[in-house]
């Protein structure tokens, strides 16, 4: 299974002609939800838009010709905005810094991997593949041990020990007692950050606590599978913390979610 890919894909030349840039949050068929820069978010025709400073937006017809994929993260180019509709177009895409395949995701800068310490119990080989995976990718990368409050101090400070041995600072997590949460929040401040691991160790209920506004369906660990089930989740991204992108994978035992924060 490959989680991450990192590489570049054939883009259109920048022009700078048009002052209004953004990036793409959401994708949904062929619209894009795009949040403006904050050095235009004081203009006063922004102040009509409906979603503040997000336009839905719709890719021209010459890039479509072209072969340009617009994907979560791209930097864009907006002409023709109707703010008081809340639409534009995207006429240019700029070039991606960094590009991930599954799910498509652009400019990420971060991968933050997030394990529990029960239920299910951690597997060091998994662990080991996914940070040999992200590590791959050139990204900066995050370990979370969620669960926290399921095992004894002890088993804690023994995978803090063992991850500190590895060149890592794990983040120790509870979402279910919302302990050590605004640890995470400082790591993903001003990045866009793929979040990913095994399925069942709490990702969405940590996202939850971390983005209360993405509301991700959740449900118990399955006692027969002996990992979690991924459901349909809605994608509000008008609050912080920016969602950028929301990908449910039911055939593969992780859920991969992009999110861009901004102060």
């Amino acid at each position: 299974m490959e989680l991450f890919k990192p590489g570049l894909e054939p883009q259109t030349g920048s022009s700078k002609a048009d002052p209004l840039w953004g990036t793409v949050l959401a994708v949904q068929a062929n619209f894009y939800f795009v949040k403006i820069d904050a050095a235009v978010a004081g203009i006063a025709s922004l102040s009509m838009a409906k979603n503040k400073n997000q336009l839905l937006c719709t890719r021209r017809a010459r890039l479509k010709k072209m072969g340009q994929r617009v994907i979560v993260g791209d930097r864009v180019r907006i002409e023709e905005p109707d703010w008081e509709g809340g639409r534009g177009a995207i006429a240019e895409v700029e070039v991606r810094k960094t590009f991930l395949d599954r799910p498509p995701v652009a400019n990420a800068n971060q991968i933050l991997l997030v394990f529990a310490l029960a239920d299910p119990d951690p597997e060091p080989y998994q662990l080991s593949r996914f940070l040999v995976k992200a590590e791959s990718t050139g990204m900066a990368v995050c370990v979370c041990f969620n669960k926290c409050d399921l095992v004894a101090p002890t088993v804690q400070q023994s995978w803090r020990d063992r991850l500190q041995n590895w060149g890592y600072q794990p983040i120790l997590s509870s979402a279910q007692q919302r302990t050590v949460l605004a640890d995470l929040q400082a790591p993903l401040q001003d990045t866009i950050t793929v979040v990913s691991g095994p399925s069942g160790v709490g990702k969405s209920s940590l996202i939850n606590q971390l983005a209360p506004q993405l509301d991700l369906r959740t449900r118990q660990v399955s006692g027969k599978l002996g990992r979690g089930v991924i459901q349909l989740a809605t994608l509000n991204s008008s609050s912080y913390p920016q969602a950028a992108s929301l990908q449910i994978r039911p055939d593969l035992t992780s859920q991969i979610l992009a999110a861009a924060h901004n102060s």
